[in-house]
């Protein structure tokens, strides 16, 4: 398995839920596991994929990846009235894009909700 270099970083303090401070601390540099496609990636690309997602904007509606169908679907379709069909396809491809290999699981499940926008609005292939 590849691996790539992480740069160290200072952790800061925080208090776990059952009541325990846990000290602040430096993290060493090191290697992780390279998760991303051989070949995806070049110097002479300015940014990375297809941008930044914005936090939030479908959680405002009520839509969860732990959430059952009819949940997601109706959060769907209240976002849908506000930012538009293809807006919301967008949204949950790039977050189905970004996931694909990092969590594959809740990756399968944007796409089955991508395509239900696409099948429900005419969009996608």
């Amino acid at each position: 398995m590849r691996t790539i270099r992480r740069a160290g970083y200072a952790r800061r303090a925080y208090t776990r839920k059952n009541g325990r401070r846990v000290r602040g601390t430096r993290v060493a540099a090191g290697r992780i596991r390279n998760r991303g496609q051989a070949g995806k990636w070049t110097s002479r690309h300015r940014t990375h994929g297809i941008g930044p997602l914005k936090k939030g904007r479908l959680a405002a509606f009520g839509y969860s990846s732990t959430a059952g169908a009819g949940t997601r679907h109706t959060a769907l379709k209240k976002a849908i009235e506000a930012y538009g069909a293809t807006a919301v396809y967008r949204m949950l491809n790039a977050v189905y894009v970004y996931t694909r290999r990092t969590t594959p699981a809740k990756s399968n499940l944007y796409k089955s909700d991508r395509n239900w926008v696409g099948k429900a609005h005419g969009l996608g292939r």
